[in-house]
């Protein structure tokens, strides 16, 4: 079953929701270990309970009784609060299916109780970060961005939380936050600027919606030749999160954005292109990249031509909108 199955139906969720945490607990130890198993182990358990609930369920249940989601997410609870506490390798479990499922369980059915403790929301963050980072779970990326963005508002600790948005090398993220661009919050959009390195500070909704339109145009010409740095919140309060690989722009060829590299070895052909682009003053590097895409896109007959001039004559056509001899 999907770990991010919203749960509604399972009486210790059922409890926690609505009387809080303690009768939660005072609940489940009032049970038969049966029912308590049954209880713990059922696939539409919230993470929330189960992390409430766990010194519990550690104490009453055997350890062979528990699930393998229940086991798995207990043993990386414990893992990856002992490495906060010795400031040492977040990354210490196995990486398998049973962990990726877990961590997902962990984060999609956690994230609606952030807040809980200071344990439970870095239990997030952390898992947050391995499912971009080590398994390029993008199925978690709306999520995660909702939470960035409901950390900001109520200006909670989101620097680990933003640092795995960072670690998805993924484009997609960077439209999930570009719709807060047009927030009428200042706190959505203010983030949203910082996350996606863009300087205006205006409270004119006109302002944010021609920004939201033109980063959604910029990203649209752009995104084949992305490629993500390294660069997160515990470095600038402005992290450049992903830079244009002008080269790639020029030679029409999409490249990784998370190892920056073209899925096939340039051709003979290309790589000649290249070094002729390479020496282009850097002023030119931009326009002849975004001329070489726009006439690739239109007529590549006129482009396979164009790319194949000597740089000064592809400068020239370019700067007169590619008409003439080439």
């Amino acid at each position: 079953m999907s770990a991010n199955r919203r749960a509604g139906t399972n009486m210790l969720d059922t409890i926690r929701k609505k009387r809080g945490n303690a009768p939660c607990v005072e609940y489940f130890k009032s049970l038969q270990d049966s029912e308590s198993l049954r209880l713990v182990n059922d696939p539409g358990l919230t993470f929330a309970s189960f992390f409430v609930l766990m010194p519990v369920i550690q104490e009453k249940l055997r350890a062979e009784s528990l699930s393998a989601r229940d086991l798995t997410a207990a043993n990386l609870c414990n893992t990856i609060l002992s490495s906060k506490k010795a400031n040492g390798n977040l990354y210490r479990p196995a990486y398998n299916e049973n962990t990726h499922e877990a961590l997902r369980w962990i984060f999609l059915t956690g994230a609606d109780a952030d807040g809980l403790s200071e344990d439970f929301d870095h239990i997030l963050d952390i898992s947050a970060g391995i499912l971009t980072k080590k398994y390029h779970d993008a199925d978690i990326l709306p999520r995660l961005v909702e939470l960035v963005f409901s950390r900001g508002r109520r200006d909670a600790y989101l620097h680990d939380l933003a640092w795995a948005f960072f670690q998805s090398h993924d484009p997609t993220a960077l439209k999930l936050a570009a719709e807060y661009l047009r927030s009428g919050n200042e706190k959505d959009a203010k983030l949203a600027r910082s996350l996606l390195h863009l300087n205006l500070d205006s409270d004119n909704p006109r302002s944010r919606r021609e920004l939201y339109n033109n980063y959604l145009h910029w990203l649209s010409e752009n995104n084949p030749y992305l490629y993500f740095t390294s660069e997160n919140f515990n470095e600038t309060n402005q992290p450049n999160v992903c830079s244009v690989d002008l080269s790639a722009k020029y030679l029409y060829r999409k490249i990784s954005p998370r190892d920056h590299k073209p899925s096939t070895p340039l051709t003979e052909m290309e790589r000649n292109c290249l070094a002729c682009f390479l020496n282009a003053p850097d002023e030119e590097k931009e326009f002849l990249a975004r001329f070489s895409q726009k006439a690739r896109a239109k007529n590549p007959e006129y482009w396979n031509r164009w790319i194949r001039y000597p740089l000064e004559k592809q400068i020239e056509a370019a700067h007169n909108g590619g008409e003439g001899e080439v």
